[in-house]
């Protein structure tokens, strides 16, 4: 064997290897995130900027390549061309700040540097579909820890018990409105890929939709931009699921329950300025209804329409085309007040990208979601049509999952850190590989090389019966 030959195998032994840690840690990363938010994403390597997200994407490297030169990608569907669009306009605005302060510019960049994470999941789920399986199974054994832990985390993050080493960020520092989202995720996957075929699971599937239920509803005395963000992805539960009745009697009557138990017992937790009661949560919805508000429900909304119409009325008439670019402070630029403990965009996520890059950069941003929607819902139409029904609901997972933290990134910028970007990115990637898996080449129809559908959606439906047999 040659030393070139050698250098090879060694080439392509690191890169397996690289690509298989990146497939062990990348869920725990995820789950992480899901379970404690921006704390978790402060653990770092002390002294340098290598943050927890960014160590393990280094190993999803190999993945990106991968989905690069994926043929299959590019020749069913648009989305690659879209996103590589997007994030070359970012590159081009990050340029002209990087220069000036690099640390801030990329800093500043994630909106669009964070796509990255997309190529790597594409990329590993190209070279290793059923990686898909062993993910969403690694998902539902986190599902009873999260419906009890995120509704608990509420509480904690009024406490103060320190912050994380190397930040100002509080060790309870959790997310109420992401925390939501994850919720009725937690519900979609129970209803729409999971496939229970016994009772003691039927009843296990009631009991985990419940719990998500009264967690989404005492989170929402904290959050009402969560709240809103979960109605959102909730009703297109509703619309997406096939029997929906069904659904909509099980949700009622968690909601029914917690309503006798909430007038009975009338239980009030006072953690700071928003108390977690049924009295808070009423005034909390009437307040989205009204766009008024007691106190600090008032002045939020009032803050920020304000700020939102500065910024909104700023871009257009100083820099409509291409943004302020990456490096400036947007919040100093607008008089935002939360200026003085770190804020430095516009407090929404899609003004941020206005702001930043601009008109071009803002249609970009509409242009790839938009058309990964369009081909992720006629992917599962599709799919549904021809009886893969647990690949179906996994499309329709990734749709509403995407629609809420989107919704939610409006009241928070939340697009913007790793807790929220790195689950964004990675529906999108999911989705992709489903709708590419599912799509036949333009202008013919023939099976995708890569995988057989078949066989994982079978796959996706077999975790109930080995959860059985557990």
């Amino acid at each position: 064997m040659s030393v070139l030959s050698r250098g090879q195998d060694l080439a392509i032994g690191q890169s397996r290897e690289q690509g298989a840690t990146f497939a062990l840690l990348f869920p725990l990363l995820l789950a992480g995130y899901m379970l404690f938010g921006r704390p978790f994403a402060w653990l770092h390597i002390p002294g340098t900027p290598l943050f927890i997200g960014e160590i393990v994407l280094v190993f999803g490297l190999v993945g990106m390549g991968r989905a690069l030169t994926w043929d299959a990608a590019w020749t069913r569907s648009s989305v690659p061309l879209v996103m590589s669009l997007y994030m070359a306009w970012g590159f081009s605005r990050l340029l002209p700040g990087f220069f000036d302060d690099p640390v801030l510019a990329v800093r500043d960049g994630v909106i669009w540097i964070y796509g990255f994470i997309s190529w790597a999941v594409l990329g590993a789920l190209a070279q290793r579909p059923w990686l898909l399986e062993r993910w969403l199974r690694g998902y539902m054994a986190v599902i009873p820890i999260a419906v009890l832990w995120l509704p608990f985390a509420v509480y904690l993050s009024s406490l103060e018990v320190g912050t994380m080493p190397g930040s100002d960020v509080s060790i309870t520092g959790f997310n109420a409105g992401a925390g939501q989202v994850h919720l009725v995720m937690i519900i979609a996957f129970l209803w729409l890929v999971w496939h229970p075929r016994t009772l003691p699971e039927i009843r296990w599937r009631t009991l985990m939709s419940g719990l998500a239920v009264a967690g989404v509803l005492v989170m929402s005395t904290r959050n009402r931009g969560g709240f809103v963000a979960a109605s959102a992805s909730m009703s297109m539960l509703l619309l997406l699921y096939p029997n929906r009745t069904r659904l909509v009697l099980v949700v009622g009557r968690a909601l029914l329950i917690l309503a006798v138990i909430a007038v009975i017992l009338d239980p009030r937790i006072d953690i700071g300025e928003r108390e977690i009661s049924l009295s808070q949560l009423t005034s909390n919805v009437a307040s989205l209804v009204t766009l008024e508000g007691d106190g600090g429900l008032g002045g939020n909304i009032s803050w920020r329409t304000s700020h939102w119409g500065d910024i909104l009325e700023g871009v257009n008439r100083d820099v409509p085309f291409a943004g302020h670019g990456f490096g400036p402070n947007i919040a100093e630029i607008y008089d935002i007040p939360q200026t003085d403990i770190g804020l430095r965009n516009a407090h929404n996520t899609h003004l941020t990208v206005l702001a930043r890059s601009g008109w071009v950069g803002f249609a970009l941003w509409l242009s790839l979601w938009a058309v990964w929607f369009f081909e992720v819902n006629g992917a599962r139409r599709r799919l549904r049509s021809s009886g893969f029904t647990a690949l179906s609901g996994l499309a329709a997972l990734t749709l509403l999952g995407a629609v809420g933290f989107h919704v939610e990134a409006i009241f928070n910028p939340s697009i913007e850190g790793p807790p929220a970007a790195f689950w964004v990115w990675t529906l999108l990637a999911v989705g992709l590989f489903v709708s590419v898996a599912s799509s036949p080449v333009r202008g013919r129809r023939r099976p995708l090389p890569i995988t057989d559908l078949r066989a994982l959606d079978l796959a996706l439906a077999s975790m109930s019966r080995r959860r059985a047999r557990r």
